[in-house]
């Protein structure tokens, strides 16, 4: 009679606990890697906004804004948009954008309010 005991059918069983142990920590791994890839692209999203945000504000420095700015702020505009930058901001920049001469002073300041409440 054989006995089921023996090392030879003992053998794949104890093959098989590595193994399961392996997947174990493969799929905890894949859920840590993940996390950290999603915390990477957080960061780096919040980088690029406050970037952008940054070179949206620019043109507001000297409290005036000219024909140049307003065409920096028009080629930014869509940038802001994709980016998903705060609405008020974007609002303020279109308004800037479609001034058809001179930007009105009560656009600058809802530009320049817009640009202190999207700065961290």
């Amino acid at each position: 009679m054989k006995n089921s005991s023996s090392p030879r059918h003992r053998l794949p069983a104890l093959l098989v606990v590595p193994l399961l142990f392996a997947l174990v920590g493969c799929s905890q791994l894949e859920t840590a890697v993940s996390d950290g890839a999603k915390d990477v692209a957080t960061t780096a999203k919040a980088a690029v906004s406050a970037e952008l945000t940054k070179r949206i504000c620019a043109p507001l420095a000297d409290g005036t804004i000219s024909a140049e700015d307003q065409a920096r702020v028009t080629d930014l505009l869509k940038a802001a948009e994709a980016s998903g930058l705060a609405t008020d901001l974007i609002a303020s920049m279109q308004k800037v954008a479609d001034s058809p001469a001179q930007v009105s002073a009560s656009d600058i300041t809802a530009f320049v309010e817009a640009c202190k409440a999207a700065t961290p």
